[in-house]
This record gives C-alpha cells, sequence and structure tokens, in this order.
C-alpha cells in the first residue's frame, strides 16, 4: 500500500485572459489530471492519489513575489497542514482521487484532528 500526494496549487481555467501565466495552470491541471488517473489505476494495488491545492502561503518566495501584500493575510504552512495530516493518517485510508483546498479542509466529524 502507498499513495501519492500531489500539490496542484491554484487551478485555474487554462485559457483565459485573466491567467497570465498558462503554463503554470496548464502544468497544475496536469497535475491534477495525473492524480486522478493514478488514483483510478493503481487503486487495486492499494495505491491511494489525492491531488491537494495549498493555495496562497507565507513564504519567501511569495513575498519576493509580491513584495507589497500583506503576509498577515496569508496562512503559514503550518496553517494549512492539516490535510497532509488527515491524508496520511489511517482516518484516510480508503480516500483516493480526491482534490482538496488546503485552506477549506475540515477534519471529518468521525476522526479527531490531532
Amino acid at each position: 500500500m502507498g499513495q501519492y500526494r500531489l500539490f496542484a496549487g491554484g487551478l485555474q481555467p487554462l485559457v483565459t485572459p485573466a491567467v497570465p501565466r498558462r503554463s503554470m495552470s496548464a502544468s497544475k491541471n496536469g497535475l491534477e489530471a495525473l492524480s486522478e488517473m493514478l488514483a483510478g489505476e493503481l487503486a487495486e494495488a492499494g495505491v491511494r492519489s489525492n491531488a491537494v491545492d495549498p493555495g496562497a502561503m507565507r513564504t519567501v518566495m511569495r513575498a519576493e513575489a509580491y513584495p507589497d501584500e500583506d503576509p498577515a493575510g496569508v496562512p503559514t504552512p503550518y496553517e494549512i497542514s492539516d490535510i497532509f495530516v488527515y491524508l496520511a493518517s489511517d482516518a484516510a485510508v480508503d480516500v483516493t482521487g480526491q482534490r482538496y483546498r488546503a485552506r477549506d479542509f475540515e477534519w471529518p466529524e468521525a476522526d479527531i484532528a490531532p
């Protein structure tokens, strides 16, 4: 048994005037498609695959890219880490082929968050 957790952040439509970095959008959408394919093809082998969109995170790279942004409004990687803990836990043993937005994740009621 194994698992893949793909970081597919910021998935957007591929061809719109609002998407200035179409190549980045295409690669992220490709990761989501890869995750779905892996989930289907490897399910019988006990391998799970899920995509996670971490969204904007307070990192050095983001601060350099958006120097005028107030970092207080952007979560730290730690603040959005619950989804990764969940996917690595026994509570998610049957979870595969899903896409999650890290900022929107809430622990399922049957599970107890650490």
